[in-house]
């Protein structure tokens, strides 16, 4: 009976009828005459309330977390489920409201402090954004959108010398060129409809999108020929491994400024795998290429390595 009243919740939130849907988990107590009736119900309010965030039914992801937090009003899923929705509807003061308890309750929790200072900013709120957005880079200072947040903290607040620096630490921190935009590029666009700092902002933003254009975008897919080929080493298809070690090489050499050390683990990578698939002529040819690199780099070590690989 649990399944099937359950399932019938479930089909009934994606029509939309999310009021009968929460009956009917909450019917699940009394049939089931347990004590594991509240966990139950909690469980399935929960899968609903994600469900119905993924199809954008923001009002109804408030009205289930308030049935959630009826039940365990510590749910710290509901808690920031409900602060989400807040914050896409731009109710921000009910936002930071909730943050502002959360903050305390679990004051090194980085992703409440973030949180908090992303939507006091929004809120135009600039100053108590920023000092929770450097208590949350205090925390945590390898999450790229902790780290672009405190930039944007900077330049909202009128302190120009500063966001750059931010800018400039968060862009090797992006994960993808589909992060990217949907993170440092709408930030800006957001301020720049608003009016806030506009020349300051088009300014700052051309600068990160030309250094992801010329140099980040090519790491990015420079790393992913490079986790193909540790792959593809696992595999014991070293041939192809050392052909995706020369595709991640080349992706480097066309950024505007590559990063030397790893272009020459590549090139030593493809030597070593060609090497022990028979190719001896391109085995050389990349230690070859490795050498010259780190002799320019001064890397004594590697150079004795890369004699000994010739």
């Amino acid at each position: 009976m649990f399944n099937t009243v359950e399932k019938m919740s479930y089909r009934l939130v994606g029509a939309g009828a999310v009021i009968l849907s929460i009956i009917l988990l909450f019917s699940l107590t009394i049939f089931a005459g347990e004590t594991t009736g509240d966990n139950n119900i909690i469980q399935g309010m929960l899968q609903q309330v994600e469900e119905c965030y993924h199809n954008r039914q923001y009002q109804d992801v408030i009205f289930i977390c308030n049935g959630i937090l009826g039940l365990d009003d510590s749910n710290q899923t509901a808690i920031f489920y409900r602060v989400s929705a807040y914050g896409v509807l731009k109710q921000y003061q009910k936002a930071t409201r909730e943050l502002k308890k959360l903050t305390k309750l679990y004051p090194d929790n980085y992703n409440y402090w973030g949180h908090l200072g992303w939507f006091y900013l929004l809120d135009k709120k600039f100053k108590k954004g920023k000092q929770a957005c450097q208590k949350a880079y205090e925390l945590n200072k390898d999450q790229y959108w902790i780290v672009v947040n405190l930039g944007h903290a900077y330049l909202l607040n009128g302190e120009y010398e500063k966001p750059r620096d931010y800018y400039r630490e968060t862009l090797p921190l992006i994960p993808s060129k589909e992060e990217f935009n949907k993170g440092p590029m709408t930030d800006f666009n957001i301020f720049i409809k608003r009016g806030w700092q506009v020349e300051i902002c088009k300014r700052e933003k051309k600068w990160m999108k030309k250094e992801f254009n010329s140099k980040y975008k090519y790491y990015l897919q420079a790393e992913k020929y490079w986790s193909k080929a540790e792959q593809l080493v696992e595999e014991g298809k070293y041939r192809v491994a050392a052909e995706m070690y020369v595709k991640s090489a080349e992706i480097e050499q066309a950024s505007e400024e590559p990063r030397m050390k790893d272009l020459a683990v590549e090139f030593n990578n493809a030597g070593y795998y060609f090497e022990i698939v028979g190719q001896y002529e391109k085995a050389l040819e990349y230690h070859e290429k490795a050498l010259e690199i780190d002799k320019r780099l001064g890397r004594e070590g590697d150079i004795a390595r890369d004699y000994n690989n010739i």
